[in-house]
């Protein structure tokens, strides 16, 4: 009896075993169901963060440059998949939100992105004529326009000068042309003064 009772056992284990392998699946490699509470973000939900560089009013005011001249930081973030230069300068024409601070403009609102290209690590930008048209101006203004996108833009790989057009001439305001690329390094207090 006692030997029937074992080989019963043996059978069972040994049908036991034989339906998982022939399932396929072998006990440490159950199937789980999936997580309902997955957070994991597709790739049009990831979102890069950078900064950009707007005119900060205290320095302004005081006279008196910070770490970056006449500019400070503000956090901003994009889709992960758009091209960082193209949405760098299109949140610097936007400018400063309520929420960021005293922080102004150093973009007019009615600038256009003619074009925007990376050669040779320059970032070569080419405004629409309302860069110069619309924008107060004056060498404090221009000094800040310069900090606030060779700032903004070289933080990005691959992006160590900038040089900016209107309409494919060199920009000047009248107190500054901006005939050769500027990296931080040339980001002097004034650097049109």
């Amino acid at each position: 009896m006692q030997n029937k009772k074992i080989s019963l056992w043996l059978w069972t284990l040994l049908l036991a075993l034989l339906i998982t392998v022939a399932a396929g699946c072998r006990p440490d490699e159950a199937v789980l169901p999936p997580d309902d509470d997955n957070n994991e973000e597709t790739p049009e939900e990831r979102t890069m963060e950078f900064a950009l560089f707007f005119g900060e009013a205290e320095a302004i005011h005081s006279g008196k440059a910070g770490e970056y001249g006449f500019v400070a930081p503000v956090t901003r973030s994009a889709p992960a998949n758009e091209d960082p230069l193209a949405a760098a300068l299109a949140e610097l024409i936007k400018g400063p939100r309520p929420e960021d601070g005293d922080f102004f403009s150093t973009l007019p609102p009615t600038a256009k992105v003619l074009s925007a290209q990376l050669e040779d690590r320059t970032a070569r930008i080419d405004f629409s004529r309302e860069l110069i048209s619309d924008s107060p101006g004056g060498t404090l203004g221009g000094t800040v326009f310069m900090q606030s996108l060779v700032f903004t833009l070289t933080q990005f790989p691959g992006i160590e000068k900038v040089l900016v057009l209107v309409e494919g001439e060199p920009w000047s305001d009248g107190h500054f042309i901006w005939e050769e690329p500027l990296g931080p390094a040339d980001m002097a207090v004034c650097p049109g003064c």
